[in-house]
């Protein structure tokens, strides 16, 4: 979600608006569609040195249309290969200026092949969903900068922008930041691993196995204490918030001043310590029954405490496991078809050793290949809910934000919640007593170390995708490998700033508007939202032929810098063979082995969380 900093009709977002169109324009060169390789190879070979080495390696004399091949394609798999044609840079912009429209096969098949089915995987990550919870008096401040103000409440422009904002802006953000939507989705699965492993622990209090149900299923909303200390003081008999120490525990702002284990601790004093032998149940209800006819009448209230919320808690986690989305249906199987169309596009890319058309394309369906990885480990948490199903399965027990978290904020907001539950396990800990999860040195190493390793996945793509373009003739850094490499680089800057933005946003009271982080915060939607079109206008001139031109196939070259014309030639069969193929493999096979790990953690939370609920049955 784009920050409340930028919002529609502030003097800092029209600047924004026009710094960025202003940027945008600035990077478009006028060119003319009037480049056409063939015809710029029968040029060049006409000179005299060219044919004169042609001739020599052909023991036979050829006109350059001859050499070129003009008016004739390539019948794949060849067996020949066509003569090299070069000529400098400055020659190629002289008599060859603009670009070549892509043909419909050339736009068609890498937008049917790859991008498709990559925007699908994009589709089925999840994003931030829902509003912040603030009232409504504070929603009309946000505009109260601009003179349209009037018209930028009303109700309408508000849902469009809330649209740009919540939706469009969930997708720009996980593509200009992959590497930290990566990350958020890798420590959720490690979270949920670490908690799975704790379901149905007979030694924890009936309050604690509740919440550790609590923290899996619902810890990708955003962790509100004052919402959870709501649902919580609720559940305390009436008769007995008399008491100095409850007095204002009603009072939502207790939650940021009195420990979570206070709270605990008196939920747990309003109800019988009675052994647990596995769930609430109707047995173990009989018997808390039992028990309560030879108790005071206090701790026959604390057993009905107990038993409606238990009761509540575990029909609202049955129904958060039970409506989960459909694994197979829903992931594994556009895994597999897309496993599928990668093993016919390499199989196709085998038979047509040495096509530069074919080796593009192939180099961006391994830029993208990061979306897969992506698209899988961020379904493999122990839930795959809504908020709005997640806040109405709880019922009254809990209280949950209305919002949804970004996969980029996973990590920090998942911290919250361990150590909420940390709290509520240790009710009897000192109050200068801290749980294991605070953000100290060692949280922060692990979030740079994890960002580290969301850079991995998407700059190893990028680097593999760059080896293609970059090994294919004319053989250098051009337009596509710069692009490849732009993108893996933007990646590493917007995670940092992530880092960095979150690290100053710790203890950031929200009013301060001059503070660092607002100025984080702007530079990493700026990097952000760059990123992203460097990914989709870059694709776009690739698809349209934008990138067929003198310019870009060499670039930061000198002038005397010699392109290559011809096409089929003896380097670009070898380069196929060399590092096409190979590296394509490698990118693939590193994406299914990250795959392949999180299928396998998933399917191990899984079994826990149905084993866990077969035993309370």
């Amino acid at each position: 979600m784009i920050p409340a900093h930028f919002t529609l009709g502030s003097p800092l977002a029209l600047m924004a608006h026009q710094a960025l169109i202003f940027l945008i324009v600035s990077f478009l060169r006028p060119v003319r569609a009037s480049f056409d390789l063939a015809r710029c190879c029968v040029k060049a070979a006409r000179d005299r040195g060219i044919m004169k080495r042609v001739e020599e390696a052909l023991e036979e004399k050829q006109e350059p249309w001859a050499i070129c091949k003009f008016g004739k394609s390539v019948e794949y798999p060849s067996e020949t290969r066509w003569p090299s044609v070069t000529q400098t840079r400055a020659w190629c912009k002289a008599e060859c200026d603009g670009y070549q429209r892509s043909e419909t096969a050339q736009w068609l098949q890498p937008l049917a092949t790859w991008i498709a089915p990559y925007i699908a995987f994009l589709l089925l990550c999840p994003v931030a969903e829902g509003e912040d919870d603030i009232d409504e008096n504070t929603r009309k401040t946000e505009f109260r900068f601009t003179v349209l103000a009037r018209f930028l409440n009303n109700k309408h422009v508000h849902s469009l922008w809330s649209f740009v904002t919540n939706v469009i802006g969930e997708y720009v953000l996980l593509l200009g930041d992959p590497a930290s939507a990566l990350w958020g989705a890798f420590s959720e699965i490690l979270s949920d691993l670490r908690l799975a492993k704790r379901l149905g622990n007979k030694k924890s209090s009936w309050l604690a196995d509740k919440a550790v149900w609590i923290v899996m299923l619902a810890g990708d909303t955003k962790f509100k204490p004052d919402l959870l200390w709501r649902g919580f003081a609720k559940s305390l008999p009436k008769d007995e918030r008399t008491s100095d120490e409850a007095a204002d525990i009603d009072n939502p702002a207790m939650a940021k001043t009195t420990s979570w284990r206070m709270l605990a601790k008196r939920v747990s004093a309003h109800t019988p310590s009675i052994e647990r032998n596995g769930s609430p149940d109707s047995t173990g209800q009989d018997e808390i029954i039992k028990q309560s006819t030879a108790v005071h009448a206090s701790t026959l209230t604390g057993a009905s405490l107990q038993s409606s919320m238990e009761e509540e808690l575990m029909r609202g986690v049955q129904l958060l496991v039970q409506g989960r989305i459909n694994f197979t249906k829903g992931i594994f199987m556009p895994t597999i078809l897309m496993l599928a169309v990668a093993a016919s596009v390499f199989f196709d890319a085998y038979q047509k050793l040495g096509d530069k058309d074919t080796a593009h394309a192939l180099a961006y369906g391994v830029w993208y290949s990061w979306l897969v990885t992506l698209g899988v480990a961020a379904n493999c948490f122990a839930t795959s809910t809504n908020v709005g199903v997640a806040r109405k399965a709880f019922g009254k027990s809990i209280e949950l934000s209305q919002r949804r978290v970004s996969l980029s904020e996973r990590y920090v907001n998942r911290l919250a919640w361990e150590n909420w539950l940390w709290e509520i396990e240790n009710p009897d800990a000192e109050q200068t007593v801290t749980g294991p999860f605070q953000q100290n040195t060692a949280f922060w190493f692990k979030f740079l170390l994890g960002q580290l390793i969301g850079c991995v996945c998407v700059c190893f793509a990028s680097g593999s995708a760059a080896v293609i373009s970059w090994t294919t003739p004319t053989v250098g850094i051009g337009c596509r490998s710069f692009n490849f490499v732009l993108y893996g680089v933007g990646t590493t800057v917007a995670a940092i700033i992530q880092l960095c933005r979150q690290w100053a946003g710790r203890n950031h009271s929200g009013k301060a508007r001059t503070s660092p982080l607002v100025f984080l915060t702007w530079s990493y939607w700026v990097v952000v939202v760059f990123n992203a079109l460097v990914l989709v206008v870059g694709t776009i001139f690739h698809l349209s032929g934008v990138y067929r031109s003198c310019w870009c196939s060499r670039l930061f070259a000198k002038e005397d810098t010699l392109l290559e014309f011809n096409r089929n030639t003896e380097q670009a069969y070898t380069n196929a063979r060399r590092y096409w193929l190979v590296t394509g493999y490698v990118a693939f096979s590193f994406v299914w082995i990250i795959c392949s790990f999180a299928v396998s953690a998933r399917k191990y939370i899984i079994w826990r969380v149905e084993r866990a609920l077969e035993a309370r049955d």
